[in-house]
């Protein structure tokens, strides 16, 4: 095993060998295990690691997944074992038709031509451009029985099983995630991410969408930095399985509307026929020669940006707290506090608490100035003046434009927000209109006048 160079350490994690007779990575103790047999090291009283290392076993500094056909890679100045290894199917030499397979990506697209294009350029580009980190995850929800998991074994074919990990929604945000090392196309049945530390679960899934070099530790293992890009597909039959924002840019979210009778209605042997596709081989070679060489990637495809679908939308609407829906109604309505187009966020808060005793509307006891900027961000305000103060009677206030954003964040006149308060200066109305209050303030004297 010593001449054949079987075995490979992982310095990071100072307890790894790869094997690359039966690609795995194996514990110290169990290479010792393995070689308590050896009569030569008993001999010896040597243990197998300690011989390996005698006689210069081969290291690396961590592991990558990386879907080229190169062992040894290096980023930066840090040598990586790569662990990939091709799904070698045969290319034909010929344009495979695969009529079947489509009419199933274009069902579960709502049959809508754009979000069928989007979802076949996805296919196309994970195995054409496997260098390429498509940084979006694709998310499919619908009701039972439709097909999710069905397109995901589909996938799973596609990119041979040996790529893939089959993950529950626990393992994907969990502090242990040994599976990162052995695949690089998670695919996840009934994804839902909630419970507690909300948040920091969801950053964790984003950086395992987006990210290219990954924490990864196991259980009495040093934390190895892992390189890869990862392709998430997720099923769902949750309303909402984990929360979006409105600007969220990783999720390819899908709402597929069809139920299963509807597409049993024209073919009762519609299901049939997809299985047998399944466990066709001839025919997963067809779809993969098909996406790999002959579908042409859209013009306007991003992997950085995913089609914007009306279902996402729905989507990231249930995902707001109900308090920012109920000050949504306020801005829409302009109620006070938000009567006029820029705001103090400390005013705001102050005035809900003068008014919360005799307010008619949803409760807002628990309501925050944190809150209060997170609602400003989701609704896409504007920091006026970038951010900095203005100082009115010697007092600093900063500002956020909650209305005309694009107009009121480069105004750096004092004037002009005293105007507004004042009822004098609207964005929102003509310059004819706004010019003719101006005349008439001037015409009273004070301030305006000077």
């Amino acid at each position: 095993d010593i001449i054949n160079k079987r075995w490979v350490f992982i310095a990071d994690s100072q307890k790894l060998y790869w094997d690359r007779s039966r690609k795995t990575l194996e514990h110290e103790k169990n290479l010792n295990l393995f070689y308590k047999r050896d009569v030569n090291l008993l001999r010896q009283r040597k243990s197998a690691v300690n011989y390996l290392h005698e006689n210069n076993v081969e290291v690396v500094d961590s592991t990558a997944y990386w879907p080229i056909e190169k062992e040894i890679l290096k980023f930066g100045g840090k040598t990586c074992l790569n662990l990939y290894t091709p799904n070698k199917l045969p290319k034909l030499d010929y344009e495979p038709k695969i009529d079947l397979f489509k009419n199933f990506v274009f069902d579960l697209s709502n049959r809508d031509k754009d979000i069928f294009n989007e979802l076949e350029d996805i296919l196309s580009h994970d195995l054409q451009k496997t260098k390429e980190n498509r940084t979006f995850c694709v998310v499919m929800h619908s009701s039972q029985g439709v097909g999710k998991s069905l397109f995901l074994k589909f996938v799973e074919k596609l990119h041979g099983s040996h790529n893939c990990k089959h993950v529950d929604p626990e393992m994907l945000v969990d502090r242990y995630r040994p599976f990162l090392k052995n695949g690089y196309v998670l695919l996840c049945n009934e994804v839902n991410i909630s419970g507690q530390n909300l948040q920091s679960k969801l950053a964790k899934l984003k950086h395992l969408i987006d990210g290219e070099e990954h924490s990864v530790e196991g259980k009495y293992v040093d934390t190895i930095q892992h390189r890869c890009h990862y392709r998430l597909y997720c099923g769902t039959n949750e309303l909402i399985p984990f929360e979006i924002s409105n600007d969220d840019r990783r999720t390819f979210y899908i709402d597929i509307e069809l139920t299963q009778e509807d597409l049993k209605k024209d073919d009762p042997l519609y299901y049939d026929k997809l299985w047998a596709l399944l466990n066709d081989d001839n025919e997963i070679i067809k779809i993969f020669n098909y996406y790999k060489y002959v579908h042409q990637i859209s013009k306007n495809f991003n992997m950085n940006r995913p089609l914007r679908t009306r279902s996402k939308e729905d989507l990231a609407e249930l995902s707001r707290p109900q308090y920012c829906k109920d000050l949504d109604e306020l801005l829409i309505r302009k109620e006070e506090p938000f009567n006029f187009d820029i705001i103090n966020v400390r005013e705001v808060f102050d005035r809900f608490k003068e008014i919360e005793d005799g307010w008619t509307r949803p409760h807002f006891s628990k309501l925050s100035e944190r809150m209060l900027r997170y609602w400003l961000k989701s609704i896409n305000a504007k920091k006026m003046k970038g951010g900095q103060a203005f100082v009115i009677n010697g007092e600093k206030k900063r500002y956020w434009a909650i209305r005309n954003q694009d107009q009121w964040r480069d105004i750096n006149c004092l004037v002009s927000i005293r105007g507004h308060f004042e009822g004098i200066l609207d964005i929102g109305v003509s310059k004819a209109k706004q010019t003719n209050e101006l005349k008439n303030a001037i015409q009273k004297g004070g301030m305006y006048a000077y």
